[in-house]
This record gives structure tokens, sequence and C-alpha cells, in this order.
């Protein structure tokens, strides 16, 4: 056992790590979204309030870029209640956030990675709590968005990761919490295309020819 939240228990947290400590963010108490931002150090194996998010927010799309933590969306709270379009920049060296343009449209349970520098944010639920195939990529350098090729299924809840240069979307829910897929999509941004890791596994299973997945 590790040292235990300081606040005390709190869900659908979102959390990153940045030189080597994990950044808890946003999460809801009692149905309630609130600004929480706590810091653990593995090191020392103890907990550090850090600034709060400028909103309350829970189910945060999260991602690590250039020494900075960007937050996406999220809701206010349960259940995927006021999906929101924020997005925010926290500087660790500042120790303060930074308001960013906002996404299009309001996005909560969405999947952010960061590949060469720009932050891509996909998927979620909007504000009508209908599962969205949006893909939108944040630069830090310009300050702008741009919009990418959408997912190959909307969904949301999915692990988004980036590997090796892809940006790997892993499962997720296409409506309610039994409504699960097992999807495997690998996005590359050199070419703007999705392609279905699952599909090519399943080939290869089969002894049918297909390309290696490495990641």
């Amino acid at each position: 056992m590790k040292a235990p939240l300081p606040a005390g228990p709190r869900s659908e947290v979102a959390a990153v790590a940045l030189d080597g400590k994990l950044h808890a963010l946003g999460g809801a108490v009692g149905g309630t979204a609130g600004p929480y931002h706590d810091v653990y150090d593995p090191a020392t194996n103890s907990w550090q309030a850090g600034a709060p998010l400028p909103e309350g927010r829970d189910h945060l799309g999260v991602a690590a870029a250039g020494g900075k933590i960007y937050a996406f969306g999220g809701f206010v709270g349960s259940v995927h209640r006021g999906a929101g379009t924020g997005a925010f920049a926290y500087d660790p060296a500042a120790e303060s956030w930074r308001v960013l343009p906002p996404m299009k449209g309001p996005r909560g349970s969405a999947g952010a990675a960061a590949v060469d520098g720009k932050i891509h944010v996909i998927g979620g639920r909007d504000l009508d709590g209908k599962v969205v195939a949006t893909h939108e990529v944040y630069d830090p350098q310009s300050g702008a968005w741009s919009e990418a090729a959408p997912l190959p299924l909307a969904r949301d809840h999915m692990v988004v990761i980036a590997v090796a240069g892809k940006i790997h979307a892993i499962g997720g829910r296409t409506a309610s919490p039994r409504e699960r897929v097992a999807e495997h999509d690998v996005y590359d941004p050199a070419t703007d295309r999705w392609t279905s890791a699952r599909r090519r596994c399943r080939r290869r299973a089969a002894g049918l020819p297909g390309p290696t997945i490495t990641a």
C-alpha cells in the first residue's frame, strides 16, 4: 500500500506522469466534480497539493508534452453531466494553469495522447450524452486546433496512448457501461489514417498474411 489521496475518496480521476511525479486531476465527490490536483512523489511516498484546475471536472482527457500537462473537456458531475469544451495547460515551474482556446464542441471521457509535441484529443461523449468519433489536435506552439481523421467507431472511456509515433485507441464504450467494445485502432499522424490492429491480429491468428504489431 502507498500513501492514499489526502483529500479522501473520489471517482473518475485523471492521472498523468511528468518529471517522475504523478498528477491526479479532477474527479468527483458525491457526484459533483471538483478542481482537484494532487501530486504524488514516489521517492518520498507522499502527496502535495498542486494548483487547482480552472474548473471542476471529472472524466478529463489528459496528456503531458514539452514539460507541461494538458487537460481537456470533462463533465461537471455524474452521470456524464455537463460536458465541457475547456482546455488547460499546467506549468509546474510556475505552479499555475493557463486557459487555452477551447475545443470545437463539448466532450467528456475523451482520450488524449501526445505525438511530436502535439496533443490529440480523441472520441468522448457530447453534451447530449452521445459518443462521438471526433479527433482534434492541439498545437502548443501555435495555440491552434485542427481536425484529424475521426475514429473508425465512435466511443468513449478508451485507453488512448502514444507508442513509437503512433496513437492506439483501445476498448471503450458505445453507450451504456454494458455496451463495451474490444476495438484496437491505430492512428498514424504521418498519413492521417486509422487502421485496425485487432483485425490484423485476427488475420495472423488465423495464419493469414498481415503486418507484425510491434506496439
